[in-house]
């Protein structure tokens, strides 16, 4: 929490490279790989979830890769493996690697225990978009729009539209 709220107090300068946090982070990570042989399996993949996202902010972004594989392959709880396959999608998007990232947020949204579902659809839309697939991702915003519980926006389980959400995806469709 303390990473956190450094972080957020860094940015509020307008840092450039920002490194507030860091080493909490990096202790962050060390405790929890000392903690895990002896947490319960119930808590496993939340804190390997909580290591990959770690890793990813201390730049070792290929071990958080391999973490959420092994979520995904080893794991039992579907709502974790939903949640290390958008975590993925987002590392691959974040890259620009459009074609990977759509494919995870694919499995997202077959996935019934997701949570995150309206980010996973509006990201795919994005892909889409940015794979030169602008009919598919046309269709895809035109869903989005006309699916209630794809226009949440931090309200899980919520099927109440966030009217500003709504705004944003339909400025994007005007983009596409």
């Amino acid at each position: 929490e303390r990473a956190r709220i450094a972080a957020m107090e860094e940015l509020e300068t307008g840092c450039v490279d920002c490194q507030a946090g860091y080493e909490d982070r990096k202790r962050a990570i060390e405790l929890y790989q000392e903690a895990l042989p002896k947490v319960a399996k119930s808590k496993r993949a939340q804190i390997l979830a909580q290591m990959g996202h770690l890793l990813e902010l201390t730049n070792r972004g290929a071990e958080a890769e391999q973490l959420y594989k092994q979520i995904i392959e080893k794991e039992q709880d579907p709502q974790f493996v939903a949640e290390a396959k958008l975590s993925l999608a987002e590392m691959f998007f974040k890259s620009r690697q459009y074609q990977a990232a759509h494919d995870y947020y694919t499995q997202v949204l077959q996935e019934p225990e997701a949570k995150r579902k309206p980010l996973a659809a509006y990201r795919q839309a994005w892909c889409l978009f940015n794979l030169s697939k602008v009919e598919e991702a046309i269709a895809k915003i035109e869903h989005i729009l006309n699916t209630p519980s794809l226009l949440t926006k931090g309200a899980e389980g919520s099927v109440s539209v966030d009217e500003q959400y709504k705004a944003e995806v339909a400025k994007d469709f005007s983009t596409f």
